[in-house]
């Protein structure tokens, strides 16, 4: 009998999370919210965690601020910042296996998820890594769409580990139709995780995530390879994004606001800027981009940017 965990991610959030929690209620059945330290850290955010608790789910750690994964992050002190703070917000709603499931930016498994910092970080605070097998991408078909996805995946897996999101408007409704099917499939439902999706335990690693860890030691930008990049330029949406992110002082830049000052179409400044990365790993041959982004699940007018601090120092004193 083919077997299926659910997930939740990107949560709690009070307009969302108690449909969640009620649908799980009705069907008698057990999840783990991976939640983000920020939402959970509001009043609204804790009382729906020690709810989500009280009612036998697990409670896992996915980042504070759920804006950039960890592997793309130049910054040393991100692990800290990340895993280490939102542990302190979920407290003794924690797992005793301290779960910690990272910000995969569109569901990917690949070096993006890691820095060898963060990978340390975990190791050594004895977290366990919780990933995935089964993304419906729910974020990307709000319509309920995701849930023939779902069960298509879910078809193709002995032991489904799946990725929803309590934080999408309806995902309570259409959680509950996925629910229905799967049962009427003949899904077991189980809280526990298959090993396959859990390399690391208690700090332990159970199997390989070499492919996980961006295995280099992060790139310091010269003088002269900044002075190239900046005769390079030619998009005036790549200044205005410099510019707005020297500005802020490597704080998020929404995508929308970018577009706004730019004046350009969202696929002609997104062209603009996939250039610009291209031209910096071709030029550069530097995996560690000046400029990280990510879309956020809300879709692209939430995506968002940040400059490395390298850039951004060389921006404003120019």
């Amino acid at each position: 009998m083919p077997k299926v965990t659910l997930s939740l991610d990107n949560g709690p959030d009070p307009d969302v999370t108690p449909g969640v929690l009620e649908t799980l209620a009705r069907h008698g059945l057990q999840s783990t919210f991976f939640v983000i330290g920020e939402k959970a850290a509001t009043p609204a955010g804790r009382a729906l965690m020690e709810r989500a608790h009280a009612e036998g789910h697990w409670i896992g750690n996915h980042t504070y601020t759920h804006s950039i994964p960890l592997g793309e992050d130049t910054d040393p002190e991100a692990p800290a910042r990340e895993i280490g703070r939102t542990q302190d917000v979920i407290g003794g709603y924690s797992h005793s296996l301290r779960y910690f499931r990272p910000f995969g930016a569109g569901g990917f498994l690949d070096d993006r998820v890691f820095s060898p910092e963060a990978r340390d970080y975990l190791l050594r605070g004895r977290y366990t890594c919780v990933n995935w097998n089964c993304v419906p991408r729910d974020w990307e078909h709000q319509d309920g769409g995701w849930v023939e996805i779902g069960l298509d995946l879910c078809g193709q897996l002995d032991w489904s580990l799946v990725v929803v999101h309590d934080f999408l408007p309806d995902a309570g409704r259409h959680l509950d139709r996925f629910i229905v099917e799967l049962k009427a499939r003949g899904f077991e439902f189980t809280q526990e995780f298959p090993a396959d999706c859990v390399p690391v335990v208690q700090g332990e690693v159970r199997s390989p995530i070499d492919s996980l860890v961006r295995d280099y030691p992060l790139v310091e930008w010269t003088q002269e390879d900044l002075v190239r990049l900046r005769g390079e330029l030619q998009s005036a949406t790549v200044r205005t994004l410099l510019e707005s992110c020297a500005a802020r002082e490597g704080e998020h830049v929404p995508f929308s606001e970018l577009v706004g000052k730019v004046g350009r179409s969202d696929d002609d400044c997104r062209a603009d800027l996939d250039a610009f990365s291209v031209l910096v790993t071709r030029r550069f041959a530097r995996r560690n981009w000046p400029i990280t982004y990510a879309w956020s699940a809300g879709g692209d007018a939430q995506a968002y940017y940040r400059m490395a601090p390298e850039l951004a120092a060389w921006w404003r004193t120019g």
